[in-house]
Parts: structure tokens; sequence; C-alpha cells
């Protein structure tokens, strides 16, 4: 866990060291993403380390305050010591900081944002339904469309048009689940990848 922090400290750096402020003049957002997942121990295992995939959509009510839908997939969302097939279907609405200053040139600049959302997991198992044995000897099923209350924070940086409307998005972000099977995992996910810009306002 300690690890962990070191990663989101380290990020935060990053974004600070490397992020310029940008006017984003835009209306929408639109993110495709790959990254990863360090995950957190519970009272049943530690959740396995994992890829994670999906799409955020953004909209912008003025150039630094933006609300953002998020759908993700998780492909192995289980604890260790469990192969059961098991996969995370992920969905949130989060608020996104941008800091950003009016006319301020937007060609080929990078700007720094924060981000806080909430959602939820879905677990979506196979035919397998397996069984696991919390720290305090309770017996737990999983089972198929279990769902857990998730929030997320943390930020990144987005480069804004590199390529006419295409630029680049990183992030790191620390989630927690306050109610994963009597317990309260945080873990650390990176990732990254295109992210569109359009409709000038």
């Amino acid at each position: 866990m300690k690890g962990n922090w070191q990663r989101v400290l380290l990020m935060g750096v990053l974004v600070m060291v490397l992020g310029a402020p940008a006017l984003l003049a835009q209306k929408y957002e639109f993110h495709p993403y790959g990254g990863f997942v360090w995950a957190g121990h519970t009272n049943v295992g530690r959740i396995k380390d994992q890829g994670m995939y999906g799409l955020k959509a953004g909209y912008f009510f003025d150039p630094s305050f933006e609300l953002e839908a998020h759908v993700g997939y998780l492909n192995q969302f289980e604890v260790n010591g469990i192969d059961p097939k098991s996969r995370g279907l992920l969905w949130e609405l989060a608020g996104d900081y941008n800091f950003s200053a009016k006319d301020w040139p937007v060609a080929r600049q990078v700007t720094p944002f924060l981000v806080l959302g909430a959602g939820g997991i879905r677990t979506k198992l196979g035919r397998d339904t397996p069984s696991f044995t919390t720290s305090a000897g309770e017996t737990i099923h999983m089972s198929d469309g279990n769902t857990f209350f998730a929030m997320s924070y943390g930020g990144g940086i987005k480069s804004v048009r590199v390529w006419g409307p295409v630029g680049i998005r990183l992030e790191a972000r620390g989630r927690t689940m306050p109610n994963y099977y009597h317990s309260t995992p945080t873990w650390l996910e990176a990732t990254g990848g295109i992210n569109f810009m359009w409709g000038e306002r």
C-alpha cells in the first residue's frame, strides 16, 4: 500500500512540473483509454492487479469545470487464489477541474486537471460462483451482478489539440470501495490514451 501512495505522489509532482495552464475553449471531450490497476487488500484477500479499459466523455460548463461520464472494464475483478473468470463493469460520474487561464494560447499546450467521481463496479461472472472466507471466519459467496459503490479521486495532464482535435490524456486515480465484502479496499489506477476535444465556445 505504501508503494501505491508513492506512485500517486510522483504523479502529482509530474502534474505540477509539466502542466502549463492552457485554455480549454472546447465544449466536448471524448477519451478512450487503457491502463492498469494496482489493487488493494481486503478481509477476503488481495484483489488482483489487472488491466483496465474504457471510455470517458465530458461536457465543459466553462473553461475549468467539466462533468464527465465514465464506463470501464476490469479483466480480473476478483481476489488472488481464485479464478472464476470474474470481470468488473465500472460506471461513474465525475467532476473535473481543469487548470486553465483565459486568453492563454491552446496550440500544443498541456494542462493539468483534478478529478473526483462516484459510481459503482458490477461483478460479471460466468457459471462459477466461488466462495471465500473472511479474516473473521465468515464464508462469503460471490454472485453474478454483485455491485459495489466506488469513489475515485486523482488527476493528470491533457495535451490540447496536438493533431487537429486529437491530444493525449494521462492520469492516476485512487479508487475506494467502502463495502467490498465488508472491507474498504483502495487501489491505484493509471490510465492513458488519445483525447478528442471539439466544439469551440
